[in-house]
């Protein structure tokens, strides 16, 4: 097993301790092998995910590995994980394996439940648990603990910190002492990941125009809609507002507060402009919307499924299966696949939900960030904001487990008034379809566009730097091409006089010796230019027409810088 330097380097960190980690590693970066790497390391390892749909994602991974191991979970998971294995050259399910084993959540609880867990508890496991934002003391994760009083615990996760941004640190109720991070990736692991070829480069846009699905209908059937919407309504589903299409769901519990979801783009459209033929997975705020979501998908001749908690195991396996081949290309979920969720192809993420939460957000857009031959680059389609609230997906994090953060502490990317592309706010154009950036021309509260972004969300001090910037840049330009004027103020007595005389001709004749503009601007911008002493002990009056002389005196200058 070959690990990468960054890899090798957390490895050891967890290796040479005891204490109680999690590993903060972004999603696609590679937590797999080092998980695999543990469990080779250690005599007693239990590799814990916290959904069973997750469960034959990792015991695929440890028999990429050659690992042996067996599954706490039902015989139908055990079966679909020995079938995955076949991909590896063989069968690495041991059945009555006691030192290494996968398991869910779930599945460690039911067996409690009925008395059905064989292992001996008291052993010192290392027991790694995978997305381990969800591990705290208060839900099921904290039997870990009762139940396997002599473990250690390593968890690992892209954001350490739980979905309502509060620390996962043991003295805030949390289940950790440490956090580790590889060094090699500091300072913005993300980019340098990025870089270095590990995850795929991105393109985010945001959505063109409000969304009015009556534009597309008939008289009749506008009608017929109503009277469904009626129905709908009443069940608390989604009305239309007859300017945006507004979702609203208040019996599922939305992470908004109002309870109200407004679409700024229609998710076919901006799927059909910017990922045709894509394979796509589709944020949603409920069920019954997910649902309607594919429904229009299909409607529209692309295939598309939903995919939620109240199918069996066995139809969730099918649609994922779909999605993997690409006999499905875009697969709305609510919470299904926003996280852990392992397929490289996937190459774009459409947001129409939204999420106060930050970790929340960058678990999402990690769904398309790793790594295909055949990716391009991953897209994201933003329908609701969440970019110009949470930033960029590569945007620097400082992670800090006892004080996680809530988000960047402001944007640093806006989206194009015309194609919708977010790019660097400090960029005159924008690269896609080069329209100039006018965000840099507003004023306060200046907001181009349909879009639900905000010029006041930028850093008023960090845009006045961009301008400054932005006109330093348009100031040595300027001095490359056109030559300043020279000073002259040296009176209006006989000396004065004939020192003006010198100034303005000396540039002149440099020019005409052939010094670069920019040259000449150095030295008019010098104090020297400006000194009656300079002008006086190097010229006299009949120098005014010598070249010669000109180019004596600026060589001498140039010596003395």
């Amino acid at each position: 097993m070959e690990l990468r330097d960054y890899q090798v380097d957390i490895l050891g960190q967890l290796t040479s301790a005891t204490t109680d980690d999690i590993v903060q590693l972004d999603t696609g970066a590679g937590k797999t092998p080092i998980q695999a790497a543990l469990a080779d390391w250690s005599q007693y390892t239990l590799l814990v995910a916290h959904r069973n749909i997750l469960i034959q994602q990792i015991s695929e991974k440890l028999a990429a590995f050659g690992l042996e191991h067996d599954t706490i979970s039902t015989e139908h998971t055990r079966r679909m994980c020995m079938l995955e294995h076949k991909k590896h050259g063989g069968n690495y399910i041991k059945r009555g394996h006691k030192t290494r084993l996968v398991a869910s959540m779930q599945s460690i609880v039911s067996a409690i439940r009925y008395n059905r867990l064989t292992i001996d508890t008291d052993l010192p496991w290392l027991i790694v648990i995978d997305e381990a934002h969800h591990a705290i003391p208060d839900n099921m994760w904290g039997q870990l603990r009762t139940l396997f009083p002599n473990s250690r615990i390593i968890g690992f996760t892209a954001t350490p910190a739980r979905m309502d941004g509060e620390s996962l640190h043991v003295d805030k109720g949390g289940l950790f002492n440490r956090l580790v991070q590889a060094k090699q990736l500091e300072g913005n692991s993300a980019s340098i990941l990025i870089e270095r070829g590990y995850l795929s480069p991105f393109k985010v846009f945001a959505a063109r125009t409000s969304y009015n699905v009556a534009e597309r209908m008939t008289a009749d059937e506008i009608d017929r809609k109503a009277e469904h919407d009626a129905k709908l309504e009443a069940m608390g589903e989604y009305v239309d507002t007859g300017q945006r299409r507004v979702f609203s769901n208040k019996k599922d519990g939305l992470d908004w507060e109002s309870g109200v979801l407004e679409l700024m783009g229609d998710p076919v459209e901006e799927y059909k402009r910017h990922s045709p033929g894509k394979r796509a997975i589709l944020m949603a705020p409920a069920i019954k919307n997910a649902e309607l979501f594919a429904k229009e998908f299909r409607a529209a001749g692309i295939p598309a499924a939903c995919i939620n908690s109240t199918q069996s195991h066995t139809e969730i396996a099918r649609l994922l299966d779909a999605f993997r081949t690409g006999r499905c290309l875009v697969l709305a979920n609510v919470d299904m696949v926003g996280e852990g969720f392992d397929l490289p192809a996937c190459d774009t993420l459409i947001i129409a939900t939204r999420t106060a939460s930050f970790p929340r957000y960058r678990q999402w857009c990690g769904r398309v960030l790793r790594v295909d031959p055949s990716k391009e680059f991953a897209t994201i389609i933003d329908l609701t904001g969440m970019c110009a609230l949470h930033g960029m997906p590569d945007d620097a994090v400082k992670w800090d487990l006892l004080n996680p953060p809530r988000a960047p502490q402001s944007p640093r990317h806006v989206p194009c008034n015309d194609c919708g592309l977010f790019f660097k706010f400090k960029l005159e154009n924008c690269p896609q379809c080069g329209w100039e950036n006018s965000w840099l021309r507003g004023s306060d509260g200046f907001s181009p566009g349909s879009y639900q972004f905000e010029i006041r969300l930028i850093d008023q001090s960090y845009r006045g730097f961009v301008l400054r910037e932005r006109q330093t840049a348009k100031n040595a330009e300027i001095m490359k091409t056109v030559m300043q004027r020279p000073y002259d103020g040296f009176g209006g007595d006989l000396v004065g006089r004939t020192l003006n005389r010198l100034s303005v001709w000396f540039p002149e004749a440099l020019r005409d010796a052939g010094i670069s503009v920019a040259d000449i601007n150095k030295f008019i911008a010098s104090p020297d230019a400006r000194s009656r002493s300079f002008w006086i002990s190097n010229f006299s009056a009949k120098d005014l027409n010598s070249l010669e002389k000109a180019l004596k005196v600026y060589k001498k200058w140039l010596k003395s810088q």
